[in-house]
């Protein structure tokens, strides 16, 4: 008897989960945040969970991440573990069929920003807070410093609503995707009054993993060093915790459709100091669609061997791009408050604050 569980994420959508584990579950709700809203009534995905993919035989390989049959395109996961999916379909709502021992869904996010983008809306990489009541959206290149600007603003009394995605509606409305926070060492130690939502000894494990890592960046460790390079993956995971934004910011975590009343766009330059000035809208908007093709790498990547799989199949929007994005982008952002916030790195996450903080306080005349 198959069990269904739907998990709707309000802007998001609705993904039908069946016969979904524990594990898969608490994927799920780490990628998307808890599904807090009434299901459509139309599932944008439905992934089906069974012990084993019935592929045909004889498995053409394309390199070791993909597959195909006569019929059907395979994604190939660690220990050759399989999922079906039907790539031309992309942007409507669709099935994917997954081995259990998959350690959770593969193309979750980008399939739900291309389902997303097919209905008007998109699935912006950004941080989202409100603050002195102004909704706030925080996009940028990964590793731009969204969540670096997110973080000093949550510290200062803001109310969250994302820290990774958010969905934007033409409309100028922003839904923020509450997936788990990642808080590393250095933000705790510049930010003192986030640590006690933290556990005593993840701190402690945090504090150590990060020496450590601090250790082997200054090459201190003399003859480790080739030790260090294989334990650095672990060490990092280590440095680092995932949070459920309630957890870490109690009522803080907020919810539901917010204006957009500011726009800011963050970078890593090369100066001494934070600067923001203004910048319009539709730089912006013409900029963030080139940072979602690089997030959608691995869905586009996919996409590319299924065409090679079945030359004859084509998802029509995968093959228009995104050129509709940033049209979207454009409308939304046209009645906020937009700018260009340049940040060095190493970063002060408080002198981030003090210099943005002015221009998201400030009201401009409408």
């Amino acid at each position: 008897m198959s069990t269904t569980i739907r998990h709707s994420v309000p802007g998001l959508g609705t993904v039908a989960l069946v016969n979904a584990s524990e594990r898969h579950l608490r994927a799920v709700s780490a990628a998307l945040g808890p599904p807090d809203g009434e299901p459509g009534e139309l599932d944008d995905l439905t992934v089906r969970f069974v012990d084993r993919v019935p592929a045909g035989p004889g498995l053409t390989r394309l390199g070791g991440s993909a597959a195909y049959d006569g019929e059907r395109f395979y994604l190939v996961g660690e220990g050759g573990a399989l999922a079906a999916v039907e790539l031309a379909r992309a942007g409507e709502p669709l099935e994917i069929v997954c081995e259990r021992r998959l350690p959770e869904v593969p193309l979750l996010l980008p399939l739900l920003a291309v389902r997303l983008a097919a209905t008007g809306r998109v699935l912006l990489h950004a941080a989202a807070f409100r603050y002195r009541g102004r909704g706030v959206l925080v996009a940028g290149w990964q590793g731009g410093g969204k969540s670096e600007t997110l973080l000093p603003f949550m510290a200062h009394g803001a109310e969250h609503l994302a820290d990774e995605w958010t969905v934007v509606d033409p409309a100028g409305t922003m839904v923020g995707v509450r997936s788990h926070v990642q808080v590393w060492d250095w933000q705790l130690r510049q930010l003192p009054a986030l640590r006690p939502h933290l556990p005593l000894l993840a701190r402690a494990q945090m504090r150590v993993a990060a020496t450590a890592l601090q250790a082997a960046d200054g090459r201190r460790l003399g003859g480790l060093d080739g030790v260090l390079d294989l334990l650095r993956p672990g060490l990092e995971h280590h440095a680092r915790r995932s949070m459920a934004p309630d957890v870490l910011f109690g009522d803080r975590a907020g919810r539901g459709e917010t204006p957009i009343d500011i726009a800011l766009l963050a970078v890593v330059a090369d100066r001494p100091q934070t600067t923001v000035r203004p910048v319009a809208a539709a730089d912006i908007a013409a900029r963030m669609p080139a940072s979602l093709v690089h997030e959608r790498r691995e869905l586009l990547d996919a996409y590319a061997m299924y065409r090679f799989a079945f030359p004859d199949r084509r998802s029509a929007i995968l093959e228009a791009g995104f050129e509709d994005e940033r049209r979207v982008l454009e409308a939304a952002l046209s009645d906020a408050d937009t700018g260009l916030v340049e940040h060095p790195k190493p970063l002060a996450l408080e002198a981030l604050f003090a210099a943005v903080e002015p221009f998201c306080a400030a009201r401009r005349a409408r």
